[in-house]
């Protein structure tokens, strides 16, 4: 991912990332990260969840209002976040959507729209050097209750030489 990308986020990865205190990776990683208003309240609506109010606290994430037509239209196949997530990403050129969802993805990949995950991200810091080790955060993610599909977590491994 280039360091010039616009990054617009769900609220599932921005959690799992400030969990285990990665969430600053992200900052310097791109140029800006977008958030939706549905994703907002969701990350507000419950302050007390672990990471939430990391997220809350991350000044350089901003909110940015979809097309609400792309929205309704997307609606009936994922969650209001990931839809209003979806709906941004694509109105933005060269942005790169951050999505954990199975089907979310699946809608994003049929809209053509660029996509990363949690795992994704993770291996793009350890490329960079800045996490010692793939694996251990892996691994931390799970130790904090964030559900990883086996194959995803093999491959990312197996790209990172792990």
């Amino acid at each position: 991912m280039a360091s010039d990308s616009i990054v617009v986020a769900d609220s599932s990865p921005l959690i799992a990332l400030a969990r285990i205190s990665r969430l600053d990776r992200l900052g310097r990683l791109v140029r800006r990260v977008l958030i939706p208003p549905a994703v907002q309240q969701e990350i507000h609506a419950d302050r007390d969840r672990p990471g939430a109010r990391e997220v809350s606290a991350a000044l350089w994430i901003r909110v940015e209002a979809p097309d609400p037509a792309l929205v309704s239209s997307y609606v009936g196949f994922v969650d209001r976040g990931e839809a209003e997530a979806i709906a941004l990403a694509k109105s933005i050129v060269d942005s790169v959507l951050l999505i954990d969802d199975r089907r979310a993805r699946r809608l994003a990949e049929r809209l053509g729209i660029r996509r990363i995950g949690t795992v994704g991200l993770l291996l793009e810091f350890r490329r960079r050097g800045w996490i010692e080790s793939l694996r251990r955060d892996i691994d931390a993610l799970v130790a904090n209750g964030i559900y990883l599909r086996q194959d995803v977590i093999d491959a990312a491994l197996r790209s990172a030489g792990e």
